[in-house]
């Protein structure tokens, strides 16, 4: 089988806040228009989640196709506002996300 045109987009390690892909197949340009090689850090583009993402122009290197990709939102470091534990069943949520139990030590329980 020969590769297609379009392999895969642009991925990207939120982790580590860089984008990965194939220097063979595309070519990717910042939004300010620096030139992004596999690999390179995205985490100066990435802004909290409550402002306006950044996008990356993706360009096919085979026929000119381009396309935009949005890049993912930083983590903001959580605040005190976005725990709530609950005391009556050991519970504590997180943005209103998950859930998780609060460990006690000795017989109180104490939030984490």
């Amino acid at each position: 089988m020969s590769k297609g045109h379009h392999g895969p987009c642009p991925t990207f390690d939120t982790a580590a806040e860089t984008v990965s892909f194939d220097e063979d197949l595309y070519t990717v340009h910042a939004p300010d228009g620096t030139v992004l090689h596999d690999g390179d850090a995205i985490s100066a583009r990435s802004v909290p989640d409550t402002q306006d993402r950044e996008f990356l122009e993706v360009t096919s290197v085979f026929d000119g196709a381009s396309f935009k990709v949005p890049v993912p939102y930083r983590h903001t470091d959580p605040t005190e506002a976005d725990y709530t534990i609950s005391y009556t069943d050991e519970s504590l949520s997180m943005n209103g996300f998950s859930s998780a139990i609060v460990l006690r030590e000795g017989r109180e329980p104490r939030a984490a």
